[in-house]
């Protein structure tokens, strides 16, 4: 293979031209030597799949339309490739194959010019074009996978900067397409923990994409995407499975989960637990991991109001922060300033009330 042989990137365009030519027409790009690359070969190299050929002609659409811009021909090209194919299928093997890219290479490479964590170029293509598939349907699980591809894409290399500026735009305009207000989250979430200019400016366009297309203002979209995670006020969230019960609880800004069985805690998740009912313990085991990466980054969001000297009616700043529970744990340890009458009172949540400086409660009413 030619590729193999040269790095200077207008040459390897020249490679895969000429490999083509020579293989009678387009072929899909996947290399060995990259942990989701190597995932996808051993998955596509599965002997009597009826599926490989759909997942050969999605994948090379997802390529080639990966080297340049999303446009809405290209998304349309792909709505009957993915039909062909099966949601469940495509999500299924999507979602095993996005978080591997975080990890370093497999193999060494005998030239030494790629980085341990490098990704060749065919296969940011290909990337670029399975995040954008994620767009077409509103998805919990994959707008979550494809906000932490963002994250590995944006993360610095030393001596390079931002690791794969081009893959961690691609995954906010899929965040910014997805129907529905399900990423809204997620990009609220990396608009705080990613400062690179770039991704700052591309976040701004995919939330006021969102609020053109879902009808809401600007300005609230932050404060509406927070999901609760089956949390409901201040207390933990039970989830009885079999003769086990798993306890979801927030404790300041950290969450734990732990298990008990006939109310005697258990020091892990039991074993006949995980095979009786396997995914159902998937699903509290991935909402604590969502909650302490959504934790410091609304954290750090609350503190930014007080700059944007942000203000709320009593009740829709009860709504959004003090009886959320999730925003609550932060909520209900600030000090807020209220409007009492013509007085602007500090007060903070304390025994089921907001009380002022005195201790005792401020008469709080709808301004």
């Amino acid at each position: 293979e030619l590729r193999r042989y040269v790095h200077d990137r207008p040459l390897q365009k020249l490679a895969d031209r000429f490999e083509a030519i020579c293989a009678g027409g387009r072929r899909l790009r996947l290399e060995a030597g990259e942990a989701g690359a190597d995932a996808a070969l051993t998955d596509l190299e599965q002997g009597g799949d009826p599926s490989v050929a759909a997942w050969n002609a999605l994948l090379l659409h997802c390529q080639e339309g990966g080297r340049g811009k999303w446009t809405e021909r290209w998304s349309r090209q792909c709505a009957p490739l993915l039909a062909q194919l099966g949601w469940e299928q495509f999500k299924g093997r999507v979602l095993r194959w996005l978080p591997l890219v975080d990890r370093p290479r497999t193999q060494a490479d005998p030239s030494n010019v790629r980085l341990p964590h490098s990704i060749i170029d065919p296969h940011v293509e290909l990337l670029r074009g399975l995040v954008w598939c994620c767009a077409t349907r509103e998805d919990a699980d994959l707008a979550r996978s494809v906000m932490r591809l963002a994250l590995s894409a944006y993360r610095k290399v030393p001596g390079k900067g931002p690791r794969l500026v081009s893959l961690g735009n691609a995954c906010i305009t899929c965040l910014g397409m997805m129907p529905g207000q399900t990423a809204l989250a997620q990009l609220a979430l990396l608009q705080v923990k990613v400062r690179f200019g770039t991704a700052q400016r591309e976040i701004a366009k995919a939330l006021s994409a969102v609020a053109v297309r879902e009808g809401v203002p600007r300005d609230l979209l932050e404060e509406l995407p927070v999901p609760a995670y089956g949390l409901e006020g201040a207390g933990p969230l039970l989830e009885p499975l079999g003769g086990y019960e798993a306890q979801l609880r927030i404790d300041r800004s950290v969450a734990a989960l732990t298990w008990s069985k006939d109310g005697k805690p258990l020091k892990s998740v039991p074993a006949a637990a995980k095979k009786e009912h396997a995914e159902e313990v998937k699903q509290p085991q991935a909402a604590v991991k969502d909650i302490n990466t959504m934790l410091p980054a609304q954290r750090e969001r609350i503190d930014s109001l007080f700059l944007s000297r942000r203000t709320w009616g009593y009740s829709v700043w009860r709504e959004r922060y003090l009886d959320h529970p999730l925003l609550g744990t932060i909520a209900r340890r600030l000090i807020w300033a209220f409007t009492c009458g013509s007085e602007t009172l500090a007060g903070i949540w304390l025994d089921d009330e907001v009380r002022g400086v005195d201790g005792r409660p401020l008469a709080l009413t709808e301004q």
